[in-house]
């Protein structure tokens, strides 16, 4: 067993973790793949591979300030295969135990089972929840209400008129030993549906967010919601021309409906974007594109909400070889105010970064997991926490610098498309473009009051804006470019 941790604490007693672990070897998968956070109590539950086939579940209690850990269990079987969720799968605490669900897979088939634990992390029982005449049953996501066990996975049928595996959405409940309560199936005949996450409706049902897929076509988003009980209220399907997915949902103040996720409005230009729409999900009001690359794919995944209409909204990056996760925060017209990249490892060594569960902190910090690996190393496990204003060490200084002064100070729109207009009370003295990799692109010299700045020559992207004022004063804002 090998760990490696950095960690440091600021003057405030801010601590910082961003630490790797190799639970197995350094040769075989080592993965992280969801968290619980309850009265100051820590817990992460992930795996690792043995024979690059078998994954071993692995429940731990870590120290939250040195990413210690501190109890553990493994849970192994010759035909155990243990289906983490997708992000944010979870696993709820009730009455002093833990419960997740997971999968048993042998051969071609799998079926659904809970797992239970007790807080030193002992595993109580593990219980079969699903019929095994349902093949490749996979549970991803669990939430708990009162006593009550939540599962969305899938059931595989086999679609005789394309000759392939067709599948349906499973939303099911359970008690909390493991007795089916409802089980609902969504979706539609020919297609493969994913499930990203779900959440809670204000009306006491559910959403269920993720993509949908006729055989050789395109993705396309799927929303549903459903009632407390798991009925089909509705269900939504619409995209763009090639691939679109959603990731998270949250309900506006106005009733309207928030959506993360990413568009494809060209093959070879996935856009990280936010999608509004209207209470039922039929009509799309405003949909925002953000971070858009020719070189990079880009999605936004979970949304946490602020206190006063401002959202922080995490995702991932994909630019050749590089994956990284990112924390964008935005304000209440869903413009960006700051920025921050994620990685363990020296980027020089082309890392990987999979972002797979968040947990928000009552300090409003976050903590991160995941998986990664450099061309140098295996695969191994990591935790980061970072704070309120996302900053994963002591020196982060936020990007976008906002200073208690009379300057009135504007730039728009954003994103911009082929101008952008920069205005200012004081005199600008120069305004500086960085790319994503800390160059300066283009300058700007001096001027007074308002200026349009011709931006049709700069690549799809993200860029930074430093704009230094006369009176030396300076400012930063992220700028997202898109033709």
């Amino acid at each position: 067993l090998f760990y490696f941790v950095l960690f440091c604490v600021d003057v405030n007693g801010q601590q910082y973790l961003n630490r790797k672990y190799e639970f197995y070897n350094e040769y075989n998968p080592n993965v992280f793949s969801a968290m619980n956070f309850n009265n100051n109590e820590f817990y992460c539950a992930g795996g690792f591979a043995k024979n690059n086939n078998l994954l071993t579940a692995f429940f731990s209690k870590v120290d939250l300030n040195t990413g210690e850990i501190e109890d553990s269990s493994l849970i192994e079987s010759d035909s155990l295969s243990i289906a983490f969720g997708n992000l944010g799968g979870g696993f709820p605490e009730i009455n002093q135990s833990f419960y997740y669900f997971g999968s048993s897979k042998k051969d071609s088939t799998g079926t659904g089972i809970l797992f239970k634990l007790n807080k030193s992390c002992d595993t109580i029982y593990t219980k079969q929840i699903v019929d095994s005449n349902y093949e490749n049953t996979f549970f991803y996501l669990t939430r708990g209400s009162g006593l009550k066990l939540l599962g969305v996975g899938y059931v595989d049928y086999w679609d005789s008129l394309y000759n392939k595996r067709e599948n349906r959405v499973l939303f099911i409940e359970t008690d909390t030993l493991g007795n089916v309560i409802w089980k609902k199936t969504f979706g539609y005949a020919h297609s493969i549906v994913s499930v990203s996450t779900f959440k809670p409706s204000s009306e006491g049902g559910y959403y269920i967010i993720g993509t949908i897929s006729k055989h050789e076509q395109w993705m396309q988003n799927y929303l549903v919601k459903t009632d407390s009980l798991g009925n089909l209220l509705w269900q939504r399907i619409w995209g763009a021309t090639y691939d679109d997915e959603l990731f998270d949902i949250h309900e506006l103040s106005n009733g309207n409906l928030m959506l993360t996720g990413y568009t494809s409005t060209d093959i070879l230009l996935p856009r990280a974007c936010i999608t509004i729409m209207n209470t039922n999900a039929t009509q799309q009001i405003s949909q925002q594109l953000h971070m858009s690359s020719s070189n990079a794919y880009v999605t936004f995944t979970r949304i946490f909400p602020n206190s006063v209409d401002t959202y922080d909204v995490w995702g991932n990056e994909q630019n050749g070889t590089i994956i990284r996760p990112f924390l964008l925060k935005l304000n209440s017209n869903f413009d960006s105010i700051d920025f921050h990249y994620y990685s363990y490892w020296n980027e020089g060594f082309q890392p990987v970064n999979v972002l797979r569960d968040i947990v928000r902190l009552p300090d409003s910090g976050y903590v991160a997991c995941g998986f990664g690996w450099d061309q140098y190393s295996g695969q191994d496990a990591w935790l980061l926490r970072i704070d309120k204003d996302g900053c994963a060490n002591v020196n982060c200084t936020p990007l976008n610098v906002t200073k208690n002064n009379a300057n009135n100070f504007q730039i728009y729109p954003n994103p911009a498309h082929e101008i952008l207009q920069v205005s200012s009370d004081e005199t600008i003295k120069q305004c500086l473009f960085y790319d994503i990799y800390g160059k300066v692109i283009m300058t700007i010299d001096s001027f007074q009051g308002s200026r349009n700045i011709d931006v049709s020559n700069l690549s799809d992207g993200l860029y930074l804006l430093k704009i230094q004022f006369a009176n030396g004063e300076e400012r930063s804002k992220k700028i997202s470019i898109v033709h």
